[in-house]
């Protein structure tokens, strides 16, 4: 008897558990989002940007009410740009019954959150975009994770800039993390598939680099038309200095985002000639409407990332307006019908396009925005930034 109750029980256990997952709020009890940033580590400043961006967007809606009629609350933790306290954290918001999950800010972190979560089926939309964190299915055999922006389309811009700029031979330039290599990836395929385009050579950086200039000694003998970087906010900042030091700034391209980071925190003019695949545009109404309700509420002037928290907030709060609080059904609903919802971040016409099925979704995985609707930035020689359409 003994050993079937010990056989059985850990089955009840499991059992109770996986229920709890699939629970829905009782009408009126308050919504719980999780929200899992990167505040204190690497790329700090984006991170704060992206979750007080879902915060502005939380408090938009409980102002008008919240989902029917229940309130929308959220509980926040600083991974640190660490991924075991990632995990960790992805592991308390499981043992909470956090109803989705809103960061995650870079791959090195959301890779393991994701790998927790979707165990466990609870969707978490993300800004990180390496398509490593794909890999991971559910119980019931469905990806659980989404992604503001995705590689490929950040690697198509870069390519379809190089094109229109006749830039010829490249150099990549990234850092030794998920993200960064990931995307590196994805430009040398590219790279290798364009007529008359050559990858000159390759340099990875440490993580926690904070003088490049080795780096940019190397990359500056290799002459290339024009530089890819996949870097950090804290490793732009010695990387532009770098190439001040060297007096050399060719064409350069990133993620906007992340540069953005180091555009604010030293001289601007040292930014000469980067081009920014950006998920936003500044020039768009709506942004500057929000951005000025950004800056009213939290006093600061943040990185382009708050944009992104603020759509991935709102695709998840209005998957469980329309499909209730279990993690499958909103996963449905993400993956099915969120298709067309308007995004303040892209170019003006900028549209959720997840469609799970579609040709777009088999290329791109669950990206929000298209190659298509990315915006450029470019810094001019005095320091001053242009919106490219």
């Amino acid at each position: 008897m003994k050993k079937v109750f010990y056989f059985i029980l850990p089955l009840l256990l499991i059992g109770a558990l996986v229920a709890g997952y699939a629970k829905d709020v009782d009408a009126g009890d308050p919504i719980t989002i999780g929200i899992c940033d990167d505040v204190s580590g690497f790329s700090a400043d984006s991170g704060r940007a992206e979750r007080d961006g879902g915060i502005l967007c939380i408090e938009e809606w409980n102002k008008r009410g919240g989902i029917k009629g229940s309130k929308i609350e959220y509980a926040f933790r600083d991974n640190a740009g660490d991924p075991t306290k990632a995990t960790t954290i992805a592991k308390e918001f499981v043992r909470m019954g956090v109803v989705a999950v809103h960061g995650g800010t870079t791959s090195t972190v959301a890779i393991p959150e994701i790998k927790v979560l979707t165990e466990a089926q609870i969707p978490e939309i993300t800004h990180s975009a390496s398509m490593a964190q794909f890999d991971t299915k559910g119980p019931d055999g469905k990806l659980y994770a989404f992604c503001i922006c995705s590689n490929p389309a950040l690697a198509v811009c870069a390519i379809e800039l190089s094109k229109t700029k006749k830039w010829k031979k490249v150099a990549i330039v990234h850092l030794n993390a998920a993200w960064p290599k990931d995307l590196a990836r994805i430009q040398a395929e590219g790279i290798a598939k364009e007529p008359g385009m050559e990858l000159v050579g390759t340099i990875v950086a440490d993580l926690k680099a904070t003088d490049l200039t080795r780096e940019a000694v190397e990359v500056k003998a290799m002459n290339p038309d024009v530089i890819y970087t996949t870097l950090y906010s804290s490793t732009y900042i010695p990387w532009f200095r770098a190439l001040n030091d060297l007096k050399y700034h060719p064409p350069m391209t990133g993620y906007w985002g992340m540069a953005e980071g180091a555009y604010l925190a030293i001289e601007k003019e040292l930014c000469y000639n980067f081009y920014g695949s950006s998920t936003y545009n500044l020039e768009k109404p709506v942004v500057k409407e929000k951005l000025a309700q950004f800056k009213a509420r939290f006093k600061y002037d943040p990185t382009g990332t708050w944009v992104g928290g603020w759509d991935m907030m709102n695709v998840l709060l209005t998957a469980i307006e329309k499909a209730g609080t279990k993690g499958p059904a909103i996963r449905d609903w993400l993956a099915t019908k969120s298709t067309g919802m308007d995004l303040i971040g892209g170019n003006e016409k900028a549209k959720c396009r997840f469609e799970e099925g579609s040709k777009y979704h088999e290329t791109y995985k669950f990206g929000l925005l298209g190659a298509q609707d990315l915006a450029f930035s470019h810094i001019t020689k005095d320091g001053k930034l242009t919106w490219l359409k």
